[in-house]
């Protein structure tokens, strides 16, 4: 069985039942990003809506994403590569462990996971999952909490319990990558 294009395919054996058979097909490079067309959606937490829409609409994708990067570091390569390899390999993780019905760097584990990093410790319970960050030497921390949200098409929907709480802290994490480093809770 091949899928001919790109997208979610659910299977519903009796439309009276809402579960089924799912089956995604992101592109054959999938969990990984490698074309520059690609490279520019998840830079969407990092931009404002004008210079994302910009990036978008550049006529040459790869040359918009370089100078992107490149504009973070005051165009020191070395830096904007690894700045560039940090942020793609998050994503390829979080399209790896949390694609859902759309791919895992859109998902709100994928974004939190992109953004800070993997965290310190996860706790699990029957129907969420807590990301602890430590700051301060283990002084004080930083969780996010996810909740499970049934769904027809999987078991790995997760949606952040978002806070005013956060507001501090993503504006701190964003400003450290657009300063041209890779963010870590200190």
């Amino acid at each position: 069985f091949q899928l001919g294009y790109e997208g979610v395919f659910h299977f519903q054996f009796d439309t009276t039942v809402r579960e089924g058979l799912t089956v995604l097909n992101f592109g054959p490079d999938y969990p990984r990003i490698k074309q520059p067309e690609q490279m520019i959606e998840p830079l969407a937490y990092l931009t404002s809506s004008g210079e994302y829409e910009k990036i978008k609409k550049a006529g040459n994708p790869k040359l918009a994403v370089d100078n992107f990067w490149l504009g973070l570091t005051d165009n020191n390569m070395d830096r904007a590569r690894e700045l560039i390899r940090v942020y793609y390999n998050r994503v390829y993780f979080a399209n790896y462990y949390f694609t859902t019905f759309k791919p895992g760097w859109k998902t709100d584990r994928g974004m939190i996971y992109i953004i800070y990093g993997p965290p310190e410790a996860v706790a699990r319970t029957h129907g969420s999952e807590k990301w602890i960050y430590y700051k301060n030497n283990f002084a004080t921390t930083l969780t996010f909490t996810f909740e499970y949200k049934s769904s027809p098409y999987t078991l790995n929907n997760y949606i952040l319990l978002r806070s005013e709480g956060y507001d501090g802290y993503w504006r701190q994490a964003v400003d450290t990558w657009r300063n041209g480093s890779v963010f870590m809770l200190e």
